[in-house]
Parts: structure tokens; sequence; C-alpha cells
């Protein structure tokens, strides 16, 4: 039997680690994504010899939208066979008054946390589509269910993540994709160090 083919797009995340280090526990193969070439080049070699498994790397720039679909294709190409699943990962919290203040750092957080899931989730739901089955698993929040003064840009760029899952998950139901959405709460990474209690 082939090992599985996972993609994890944001792998250096705290979450995303946490799940590569799952499914390569469990023997799969890992294709991860992610801005810093060295963070994912040490993770890769980590993966590697803990769990003897194959693990690629491919360098991913969340605002660099035009290039998601060759992305998505070149992950296909290493994949040694389908892919399995993928997993959406990627994203930034940054403070709401500095994006209130900011119209650039509020184009960040719409673009990293919503533009750039939608345009990098396509090219990949079109493979599965191809393929005729495999797993679509969406990072949103609970962010997104309703507006709060605190986070209400981030909150607004997640709920949009919400509602676009619901949509793909019903397009692709009768094609024998499956598509999560998985909505976290307060969690413990390095995107939210600072903002809980200890």
């Amino acid at each position: 039997m082939m090992a599985e083919n996972h993609v994890v797009v944001g792998a250096t995340s705290g979450i995303a680690g946490a799940i590569c280090k799952e499914l390569a526990g469990q023997g799969a193969n890992l294709i991860l994504l992610g801005r810093n070439a060295d963070e994912l080049e040490k993770m890769s070699a980590d993966l590697q010899i803990r769990y003897e498994v194959d693990v690629h790397v491919v360098e991913f720039q969340a605002t660099e939208f035009r290039l998601h679909a060759d992305v998505a294709r070149r992950c296909h190409d290493l994949a040694d066979g389908d892919l399995t699943a993928v997993y959406i990962c990627h994203g930034n919290l940054i403070d709401q008054q500095e994006s209130q203040e900011s119209c650039d750092l509020m184009l960040s957080s719409l673009e990293v946390n919503m533009t750039s899931f939608v345009t990098i989730c396509e090219p990949f739901a079109e493979i599965l589509e191809s393929q005729g089955y495999g797993r679509l698993i969406g990072i949103s929040s609970v962010a997104g269910d309703r507006g709060r003064q605190s986070n209400y840009i981030y909150g607004a760029a997640k709920a949009g993540v919400t509602a676009y899952l619901s949509g793909l998950r019903n397009r692709l139901f009768h094609k024998g994709v499956h598509v999560m959405t998985v909505k976290p709460g307060f969690v413990a990474t390095k995107m939210t160090a600072g903002l809980l209690d200890p």
C-alpha cells in the first residue's frame, strides 16, 4: 500500500507543526509550504530523521496570489501519487488598533487571512476534484462567528473563510472530496503569544 501524501500550507505555524508531527508519526509523506525556506528545511530534516518519511518543501508567499495555481501544481508533481489531504493553516494576527490606523496593515490582515486562503484553496480543490477523492481542511476561527471590537478586521477575514469553505464543501460534496472547517478558539502558539492569561 502506498503512503499517503499530505500538503500542509503554513507549515511552520504552531498548529500546522503539530499536524505535521502527527501525520509523519502515522507514516504519511509530507509537502510543507511556507514563506521561510530555512525554517521549512529545518522542519523537513527533523521530520525525516524522526519518522523516516519523505518530506518536500515548497516556498509559498501568501500575497503572490497569481502564483498559487503553480504552487499547487508543483505539490501535485512532487507527490508520489495522488494527494490525500491538504491543510490550509497559514495566517497572521495583527493588532486591531494598528489595523484601524494603517491601511497597509488592514490590507495585510484581509489579504493574508482571506484572499490568499481562497487563491491557494481553489487550485488544490481542482486537483482533489480531478482525483475524485481527498480531503481539504481549512483553519478558520471562532473570531469569524461574530464581530468583536477587539478583533473585527481579523474576524471579518475569518468569517469570509468560513463562508468560502461552506460553499466549497457544498460544491465538492458529490465529487468525493471532503471539505472540513476547523474553528479554534485561543490556542497557545507563537501567533497568540502575549494574548493569553498565564
